[in-house]
């Protein structure tokens, strides 16, 4: 809900104070999860951005604050769910039911079953290559991740579709 009401706002002072609000609220998380924030969503904001202010100064139209108020809204929601989850702990809080739980479940192991098959390519990576790669073989290194990662989720998804079926959550 708070997520939605942030969404919303169409008003850059109120989106600005709730930063402001966030930064209190976090004290000291502030900085480490506003980084990991800025990270997030940097490339997808710079892109928006970029061609926004292209096509109003095409226009010849006012830009800057309606880029403003969606930097700020994704920045505040991006926020807030970073802070919602480094406080909250999902798996308690879906004890409530049986069926969400085990779907959080199946969801948090494949997602840290494919963060160390990642870890597991770049130490390889680092490990094997003492000097910088060209472009080609950067490519061909990002390639064969992604075709191992591709794999292994296809293999894992079987594996899970089959497990969820002799648990009786058959939706076929």
């Amino acid at each position: 809900i708070i997520l939605f009401a942030i969404i919303a706002l169409k008003n850059i002072y109120i989106l600005g104070g709730l930063t402001l609000l966030f930064a209190l609220i976090s004290r000291r998380e502030f900085i480490r999860i506003s980084k990991r924030t800025l990270v997030s969503i940097l490339f997808f904001n710079f892109v928006i951005t970029l061609s926004y202010v292209a096509s109003r100064l095409i226009k010849g139209e006012a830009w800057l604050d309606y880029v403003l108020l969606i930097n700020l809204r994704v920045f505040d929601a991006t926020f807030f769910t970073f802070y919602f989850i480094n406080k909250i702990n999902l798996f308690k809080a879906l004890q409530f039911s049986g069926i969400l739980s085990f779907v959080f479940i199946i969801a948090y192991s494949q997602i840290t079953n494919y963060k160390r098959i990642f870890e597991n390519f770049k130490q390889a990576f680092r490990s094997r290559n003492l000097q910088s790669l060209n472009r080609r073989e950067r490519y061909n290194f990002v390639k064969s991740v992604f075709f191992c990662l591709f794999q292994t989720s296809h293999q894992s998804s079987n594996e899970i579709s089959l497990s969820m079926k002799s648990r009786c959550f058959n939706v076929d």
